[in-house]
């Protein structure tokens, strides 16, 4: 490892480049609490970031990139907090949660990936995602959600796929409110094999923008019938909630 933190130990690191370890960059294990701030953690052979066995770790306006692995990984109820940092994928995803992993993600930047989704959460791992921004830069998904994982996400943006934005299959299950998901070249949201979730309010912007567009084009229903249907499809796009995806397969 760069970085070994473990048995609530604790610990400031500031500013500091850490690279090239054979192991993670960084690894916080055992009720550890170091605090990271603007510190760069890039081209590890492994993770960047690992948080595991109870693991906290907080990470402030740090740069993770061109790690091999995951750029961050959290599982068996490893707990950091990430605000406003960069994470830029490797060969691997940018965020990777399984196996009970936690955490929580603030005003991140979630980036570019060669082989896997930029966030990647499955086997019961349930992180919380709060104004962050996701971009796929290669063929995968922005977001992926499968075999019983879960996620919560507010206020964040996922979009540039050049596959479906979102992806949730075998009973994935996350819940998204006051999200936008645009730009994607397939589908917006694509539901396989008993995956479900909740979305609120702004999450499927894409889908009732293209059909207020749809019936704005062909008003054959008259200027005031179809002035009523887009003020409906408006409505929709700000109230849209509580809706199991399993319902929704065509997506």
């Amino acid at each position: 490892f760069g970085v070994l933190v473990h048995s609530k130990a604790e610990g400031e690191f500031q500013k500091n480049k850490i690279r090239t370890s054979t192991k993670a960059n960084v690894c916080v294990q055992s009720l550890a609490t170091p605090l990271f701030t603007s510190d760069h953690v890039y081209d590890g052979h492994s993770e960047g970031v690992l948080v595991e066995k109870k693991g906290v770790g907080k990470f402030v306006q740090c740069t993770v990139s061109g790690n091999t692995a995951a750029g961050v990984r959290t599982l068996s109820f490893g707990v950091p907090a990430l605000i406003d940092c960069t994470i830029s994928a490797g060969a691997a995803q940018a965020v990777l949660s399984q196996h009970e992993g936690l955490g929580t993600f603030n005003d991140c930047k979630m980036f570019g990936c060669s082989k896997a989704a930029t966030v990647e959460i499955a086997t019961q791992a349930n992180p919380t995602f709060t104004g962050c921004s996701v971009l796929s830069e290669a063929n995968n998904f922005c977001l992926h959600v499968h075999t019983h994982g879960l996620s919560v996400w507010l206020e964040s943006k996922l979009s540039d796929s050049k596959i479906d934005g979102v992806r949730v299959e075998t009973y994935g299950d996350p819940t998204m409110t006051k999200c936008t998901i645009d730009d994607n070249q397939g589908s917006g949201i694509a539901i396989w094999d008993c995956g479900k979730g909740t979305v609120s309010v702004l999450c499927c912007v894409l889908f009732c923008r293209l059909l207020r567009y749809f019936l704005r084009a062909h008003s054959r229903f008259g200027g005031s019938l179809c002035m009523l249907f887009v003020l409906f499809c408006s409505t929709i796009e700000m109230t849209f909630s509580a809706t199991i995806f399993t319902a929704l397969r065509l997506w």
